[in-house]
């Protein structure tokens, strides 16, 4: 019997993740109809709050996440292959997740953001990330707070809508390592 060739796990990097930027887009989708209607249950600033940060994070992710190719030993084709995605930068802090991007990324969304600031007197991408960098933990607990600094909602949500509307417009450039 012959021994089965040891298959090496083999990453990819495909910018945008599709699979990320998805999940990204669901959840902006829910920040959407909450925001919606806020003006009518004043109960979901919590939860749009939570997403919005969230959405921003897994947006951000899907510009900086690699593609994982594993073996599927169980199945009876030694091509077979599950693919899975992972961030290559771990945590919740938005400027972070920013400042991880590839420069050539960054600077693309810096420069969008530049030429149509979606919070007025913010002119940079960076600094309006800043405003919500810690916001998906803080938010959480924001009942053990005795202090809370919140930041704008609307301007929260036109910063998910901002990144979502960039990602949607990159090309998907792939390679494999």
């Amino acid at each position: 019997m012959r021994d089965k060739p040891v298959i090496a796990t083999r990453r990819e990097f495909e910018i945008p993740d599709q699979s990320v930027r998805s999940h990204a887009e669901q959840i902006s989708d829910a920040v959407d109809l909450l925001y919606e209607d806020l003006g009518n249950r004043h109960c979901v600033v919590v939860a749009v709050q939570l997403l919005g940060a969230f959405a921003i994070e897994i947006f951000l992710k899907c510009l900086s996440s690699e593609t994982i190719s594993h073996e599927v030993p169980e199945l009876l084709d030694p091509d077979a292959r599950q693919l899975t995605s992972r961030p290559t930068k771990f945590g919740h802090d938005l400027r972070k997740q920013f400042d991880h991007l590839d420069d050539r990324i960054r600077n693309g969304l810096e420069a969008a953001y530049a030429a149509k600031p979606c919070i007025p007197g913010v002119p940079a991408l960076r600094d309006a990330i800043d405003r919500y960098r810690n916001l998906f933990e803080e938010i959480r607990y924001i009942f053990e707070k005795k202090d809370f600094e919140g930041q704008s909602i609307t301007h929260l949500v036109k910063l998910v809508q901002f990144l979502r509307e960039q990602v949607s417009l990159m090309p998907t450039i792939s390679h494999w390592e």
